[in-house]
């Protein structure tokens, strides 16, 4: 299939650009191997939006509209209410997302066009926008990497996952500190599991330390870079 713009990813970012390409009467497409908000689909399951979104102070819609009008929680949306908002994103403005087309490769043709290989077939397209986000390429410390009981926040699901260990945050951003919501946290207190968080330097430095110990520990998550 031939076209303008081939976006990869149907994130916020990829439904956005997908918008502005329509916009703008260009034939494009949006690849995507799963299903929109594919990525969000796989955090945890009771994780809350950092930004707000109310008629006064909104900064997790994106252009053109409104998540408090789709309906969400305010101010502060769920995981739940973002995936349904992108759902009726790409329903609003009618997108062209291809789901379940996974790009295998990407190479420059002749003519300085791109060729991508998918599990669907093959697309060419003069623009190419890769909006795969961060979620689908998950970033660890190198000295945490091909350890032992090691998670990255991506994947952290359920706490009780937890109970009875002890556990090293790794990282003082959103992910280590918002992710891990009220009723978690409330969790792991009253089983008095215990959360250590740390910069990514100390957080390293601490592993090594427990580890020597003959400490066993459990978890890092770490979503900030």
């Amino acid at each position: 299939m031939e076209l303008d713009i081939a976006i990869v990813g149907a994130g916020p970012a990829g439904l956005n650009m997908g918008r502005a390409a329509a916009q703008a009467g260009a034939r494009y497409a949006i690849l995507e191997k799963e299903a929109v908000a594919g990525a969000w689909r796989k955090l945890c399951p009771d994780m809350r939006m950092l930004s707000p979104a109310t008629p006064q102070i909104d900064w997790t819609s994106l252009p053109g509209l409104d998540i408090w009008k789709v309906g969400c929680e305010r101010p502060f949306p769920t995981r739940s209410d973002f995936i349904k908002y992108l759902e009726a994103y790409a329903e609003h403005f009618d997108l062209e997302v291809k789901e379940g087309v996974e790009v295998l490769s990407v190479k420059r043709s002749e003519n300085n066009h791109f060729e991508l290989d998918t599990t669907r077939g093959k697309y060419t397209c003069r623009r190419l926008i890769v909006a795969t986000g961060i979620i689908s390429n998950p970033y660890l410390p190198e000295c945490l990497r091909n350890k032992p009981n090691v998670i990255h926040s991506v994947d952290y699901k359920n706490p009780e996952d937890f109970e009875g260990r002890r556990v090293l945050v790794v990282g003082c951003g959103y992910s280590s500190r918002m992710s891990i919501p009220e009723q978690t946290r409330q969790f792991l207190q009253q089983r008095q599991i215990r959360l250590e968080a740390s910069d990514t330097r100390q957080a390293c430095q601490r592993f090594n330390e427990l580890a020597g110990q003959g400490t066993s520990v459990v978890a890092a998550l770490h979503l900030t870079c």
